[in-house]
C-alpha cells in the first residue's frame, strides 16, 4: 500500500524492506538467499557498491526511486530446546514458517515447519506448539519472545535491508540543487541509522542476557555449511523469480566484497 501511495504521489517518500516487494518486483527475491553475508560490514559493502545501486533500479517500475539502504539487521534463531552451534543442532526442531522459500530452506536442514502468523507467534511459542522461530534481535525483544524462548543463537542467516524511496516525478521535478540536498541528507541519515542499529542491538543483547536468555554465536564456518545446504534447496526457486542475470551479478559482488 505504501509503495502504491508513493508511486501515485499521495506520499512523496517512505521506506520499506525489499522482501515486502518481491511479489511486485521479483528481482528483489535475490536478497532472500541465506547466509549471503559474513557480517554486517560485508552486507554494507555489497549494498553500497555499484551493484547495490543497480539493484535499486527496479523500483522505477513502480514510479519510485530508491535512494539508500538503511538496515533492520540480521535474522537469528531462537528455540526452547538447546543452543544452535551446528546444522545438526537444528535437525528435528519444529520451527515457525511464513513463506514457501523460507519453509523449504529450513526443511532442508531437517526442521519441521508450521505456518504461523507473526501476531500468533508468541502464544504458539508459549504453548510449545513450535520449538522455535527466527527474527531480528529488535523483534525478539519487542515481542518478548525471550519470555518463552531460553536460547537465542546468533545465526545471521538472512540480512534485511530497509530502503528509502521517493516518488520519481517529485524527485526529478526538483532543481538539481534541491535533489542533491535530499540525496546527501538521506546518505547522512543512513549512516546515522546504521550506527544506531548497531548500538541498539548491542544494548538489547545485554538486556536479553540479563533477562536470562542464553546467547551464543554460530561459528562462521558452520554458518557457511548451513548456507550451502539451504541455498541448494531454494536456488532454482529464487532464480526463477529474480532472473539468472540478476543472480549472477549480485553473487559476483557478494564474493568480490567478501574478506
Amino acid at each position: 500500500d505504501v509503495m502504491d501511495k508513493v508511486g501515485r504521489g499521495d506520499l512523496e517518500m517512505s521506506a520499506g524492506t525489499t522482501t515486502n516487494f518481491v511479489q511486485s518486483i521479483p528481482e528483489f527475491a535475490v536478497w532472500d538467499f541465506f547466509y549471503m553475508f559474513d557480517d554486517i560490514e560485508h552486507a554494507y559493502r555489497v549494498l553500497d557498491s555499484e551493484t547495490g545501486t543497480k539493484m535499486l533500479e527496479p523500483y522505477k517500475q513502480k514510479g519510485v526511486t530508491g535512494l539508500s539502504y538503511m538496515t533492520t539487521g540480521f535474522r537469528h534463531i531462537s528455540n526452547s530446546k538447546r543452543p544452535i552451534n551446528t546444522a545438526e543442532d537444528v535437525k528435528g526442531l519444529k520451527m515457525r514458517g511464513y513463506n514457501p522459500i523460507q519453509i523449504k530452506a529450513w526443511e532442508s536442514l531437517g526442521c519441521s515447519m508450521a505456518s504461523i502468523s507473526w501476531d500468533e507467534l508468541f502464544t504458539a511459542l508459549q504453548q510449545n506448539l513450535v520449538d522455535g522461530q527466527e527474527c531480528a534481535i529488535a523483534g525478539f525483544w519487542q515481542q518478548k519472545f525471550f519470555e518463552a524462548q531460553k536460547y537465542l543463537s546468533l545465526s545471521g542467516h538472512v540480512y534485511t535491508n530497509w530502503v528509502v524511496f521517493i516518488n520519481t516525478d517529485f524527485y526529478e521535478g526538483m532543481s538539481e540543487e534541491n535533489r542533491n540536498i535530499i540525496t546527501e541528507c538521506v546518505r547522512e541519515a543512513t549512516t546515522y541509522q546504521r550506527q544506531k542499529m548497531d548500538e541498539t542491538e548491542a544494548d538489547l543483547l545485554k538486556k536479553l542476557a540479563d533477562a536470562g536468555c542464553e546467547i551464543n554465536e554460530i561459528p562462521l564456518e558452520e554458518r557457511r555449511k548451513m548456507g550451502e545446504v539451504m541455498n541448494a534447496a531454494i536456488k532454482d526457486d529464487i532464480i526463477a523469480q529474480c532472473g539468472q542475470d540478476v543472480y549472477d551479478m549480485v553473487m559476483a559482488e557478494v564474493e568480490k566484497q567478501r574478506q
